[in-house]
């Protein structure tokens, strides 16, 4: 983030095909609240083809839990 310009305060990344409505304002939340924070984790849900859930990835102790 030091090589950015002052005005990126934040970067993200979502890598879900089904993005939950909030999960931006939760991530941001989060960062906000505690300045020593750097980085949030969601999880994210695998589906078919016929958009059966086949697993979830819940990214470990470091996910935001909703």
């Amino acid at each position: 983030m030091n090589s950015l310009p002052r005005i990126v305060t934040v970067i993200n990344w979502l890598g879900d095909d089904y993005v939950n409505l909030n999960s931006i304002d939760v991530a941001l939340s989060v960062l906000t609240s505690n300045e020593s924070t750097v980085m949030v984790y969601g999880s994210c849900t695998y589906v078919d083809k016929d958009n059966n859930v086949v697993w979830q990835n819940r990214s470990g102790a470091f996910a935001q839990k909703s």
